[in-house]
């Protein structure tokens, strides 16, 4: 928890200027910031520390721009969640002052993305094109999940789903993972056909390949700015960089 803390302080430290020339830098440093919550997370799982560390490398490897944006996808539908609730209670409370001009705009706000750094961008503001196109992809998949009501215990099963994958290459214990994978499928089904409908858990599925796809382009764009803007410079030595290219310990999160 101490970690956890100290790397959340250490992300909502970063506020990106878009405008900066150092745009790049800033925000491959809060990804890499990202990356070390997300292995953090992993390495608490039980399921996780029965696995071989060359095989949970690959896991992370395999699934790390997934499970960063089911992160974000998650922040939007819990502050939504809170923001409604917060204006239901303003509405049936006669001494209230009414929601606050936050809670408000994360209530009627669909085009605005709420940042892993508690920063805000407007769809409107993106100008490169690919960014943009992925940027709607990714609120097409929020609206998705906020039409689903997706709860916590189902945004967590979806990443051990995510992370536990026995499609991943090399695997040296493909059926402890698959196992795994069985166990939380499972458990998601029993969960969501009580506090949901009969067929919720098959809408939660039905947008991983989406994200799947929205983070391989992303991982596309992060080789390709390392590659042809920074020879290779932007992500030497860094988390971030040893995700993307192989093969690695990730010693600095052991």
């Amino acid at each position: 928890k101490c970690t956890e803390t100290n790397i959340m302080d250490a992300i909502r430290s970063i506020k990106i200027d878009f405008n900066s020339p150092n745009v790049c830098q800033m925000t491959c440093s809060l990804m890499e910031k990202w990356c070390f919550l997300m292995v953090d997370w992993a390495r608490q799982s039980i399921f996780f520390k029965e696995i071989k560390i060359d095989d949970q490398i690959k896991l992370l490897k395999n699934s790390w721009s997934d499970i960063l944006l089911l992160d974000l996808m998650w922040k939007q539908c819990k502050t939504a969640s809170m923001a409604a609730a917060a204006a239901a209670a303003a509405s049936n409370s006669a001494s209230s002052n009414g929601t606050s001009a936050l809670e408000q705009f994360l209530l009627n706000n669909n085009d605005t993305i709420y940042c892993v750094n508690d920063q805000f961008i407007k769809l409107s503001t993106i100008k490169n094109q690919q960014l943009y196109e992925l940027s709607k992809g990714f609120m097409r998949c929020v609206s998705h999940f906020k039409a689903c009501n997706l709860q916590y215990p189902e945004y967590l099963a979806l990443k051990y789903l995510v992370l536990f994958d026995p499609d991943v290459t090399d695997i040296s214990n493909t059926e402890h993972v698959e196992e795994v994978q069985q166990l939380v499928s499972t458990a998601l089904i029993e969960y969501t056909s009580v506090n949901g409908s009969p067929d919720k858990f098959a809408q939660l599925l039905l947008k991983l390949p989406d994200i799947k796809l929205i983070g391989a382009e992303i991982k596309q764009i992060l080789v390709l700015l390392d590659k042809k803007t920074f020879n290779g410079g932007l992500l030497d030595g860094c988390l971030l960089g040893e995700m993307l290219y192989g093969p690695s310990s990730l010693s600095a999160s052991q």
